[in-house]
């Protein structure tokens, strides 16, 4: 599922933003850092890429811009009861 509701998260799963807390109550005691902006989602950050989404090294060492295959790329993975 891609969300499409605006041009910021336009090819992702979702529009997540971080410590949801901060801007609503209704947040409070739902598991994860992160909300969907546009929908109940909750998530965490990747314990793969801690956050970045990618930037992974080749067998040679050097830097490589991949999305990360956990989070795809995102640096967020849904948790909770809607995940």
């Amino acid at each position: 599922m891609n969300c499409r509701r605006c041009t910021e998260c336009e090819g992702r799963s979702h529009h997540w933003l971080e410590d949801p807390e901060a801007f609503d109550d209704q947040w409070r005691e739902l598991p994860g850092e992160y909300a969907c902006k546009h929908c109940d989602q909750r998530g965490e950050e990747c314990p793969e890429c801690g956050g970045d989404g990618g930037q992974w090294l080749d067998d040679d060492g050097a830097d490589v811009a991949l999305n990360c295959p956990c989070c795809k790329g995102e640096g967020v993975i849904p948790v909770g009861f809607f995940a």
